[in-house]
């Protein structure tokens, strides 16, 4: 059994599943419960974090009925910053052609890089190798060819050490080993992106309650990674600001009207609000809420914008946007996304999963079901025969997951 955690701003979600003898991935159990303790992936309570974990978790064991006692999680927040860096050798027998021994240096010097004190290394992800004038780029290490000069891109991630740190004890606490650490950007990405995505070119949105992370895919590489701290809970402060009610009350109108466009809008009524302040009654028509959505959207697609500015002009031309989390259920947002980004966008529920549970089909455990899918392929199996619980162990096992698959 694999167990995968999702630390969301508003929900903690735990999956416990399998790969059966079809290389299906198997869910048997889901387990959520509310987000204590934690903002923008930073534990500020531990002892409210704890709670909520081994809520979330001991839910899904009891829907599985199977028990857990290591699980992966997924990290993203404030804490997480990337960079690209690129390193080149000098091929050490150039008429022999490239050897291993080229490849381990090249890769080496490649993660050789000085970070910030305080700051752990978490994932060296490869880009494409590339042989004296070659601008196209090979992920395949090319071993046997002929060449004088060798390159390797890599995109390098890495967080505080004392936040990483925090939240792994939080699970431990909770009476759990943590097997290993995933960047939930990528874990979203392997849910709902095809191979055909990854390879053309495509900006990968999933817009949580509290974050936006965002991954730039081309070439079958990630070329770029972001943590955006806008998402739904900014929508619901702009509702309660601007019609003066509880953020509850903003929330619920929210998920129940809300709409991002006129054109959207499948028919004008009014709904009731009840001000925070005096308790005065009044019905309010729905187009209010687009006035308040939509410019909230182009502020966060603005930002995606921003990033996209800072990447290298050769990546700079995705085929298209995917967008996935909780907000992605928006009703308007692909119309602005499209009107924004000038590009084809796609709003993407999980995929390639089979289970009995209802309701996970939907884009708010996109990441939760990428965890689960790339633990099974890191070769994770949960369960009462290891101590890998340790910190080193824990980045070790994922930086050589991703050096590996992407």
């Amino acid at each position: 059994m694999i167990a995968a955690l999702d630390l969301g701003t508003s929900k903690i979600c735990a999956l416990i599943g399998e790969k059966d003898e079809q290389g299906n991935l198997m869910i048997h159990g889901e387990g959520t419960a509310p987000t204590l303790g934690i903002k923008g992936g930073i534990i500020v309570d531990m002892e409210s974090a704890v709670k909520s974990i081994n809520e979330a978790i001991t839910k899904a064991e009891n829907n599985a009925n199977a028990e857990a006692d290591e699980v992966v999680i997924g990290i993203a927040g404030r804490s997480l910053q990337s960079l690209n860096n690129r390193n080149e050798v000098t091929v050490i027998s150039p008429l022999r052609g490239i050897t291993e021994e080229d490849i381990r240096k090249l890769e080496d010097g490649a993660r050789n890089v000085v970070i910030p004190e305080g700051r752990q290394l978490l994932s060296v992800l490869n880009q494409g190798y590339y042989v004296d004038d070659d601008i196209s780029g090979t992920d395949i290490p090319p071993i046997g060819m002929v060449g004088s000069r060798l390159a390797l891109d890599v995109h390098i991630v890495h967080g505080q050490s004392s936040a990483l740190q925090n939240v792994v004890r939080c699970v431990n606490q909770a009476g759990f080993e943590v097997s290993s650490i995933i960047l939930q950007p990528m874990a979203s990405a392997a849910s709902v992106l095809t191979p055909d995505e990854r390879q053309g070119g495509v900006i990968m949105l999933d817009i949580g309650a509290g974050t936006m992370d965002m991954v730039l895919y081309q070439n079958n590489a990630i070329r770029h990674t972001q943590v955006i701290h806008m998402g739904g809970n900014h929508i619901t402060n702009d509702i309660s600001f601007g019609l003066r009610i509880s953020k509850n009350d903003a929330e619920s109108i929210k998920v129940k009207y809300g709409c991002a466009t006129l054109s959207s809008l499948e028919h004008s009524e009014d709904f009731p609000i009840t001000q925070l302040v005096g308790g005065e009654t009044s019905n309010v028509p729905e187009r209010i809420l687009v006035e308040i959505i939509y410019p909230r959207l182009v502020d966060m697609f603005t930002e995606v914008q921003k990033e996209l500015d800072k990447i290298p002009t050769k990546f700079k031309t995705p085929i298209g946007v995917i967008i996935t989390g909780g907000v992605s259920k928006t009703k308007g947002i692909k119309e602005v996304a499209e009107r924004m980004f000038q590009l084809p966008v796609r709003l993407a529920n999980p995929s390639r999963y089979v289970t009995y549970i209802k309701g996970l089909d939907t884009p708010e455990y996109a990441t939760a079901i990428g965890l689960l899918s790339l633990a099974d392929e890191m070769g994770i199996n949960t369960g009462k025969k290891s101590n890998k619980g340790q910190f080193i162990k824990v980045f070790g096992s994922v930086k050589q997951f991703f050096e590996k698959y992407f």
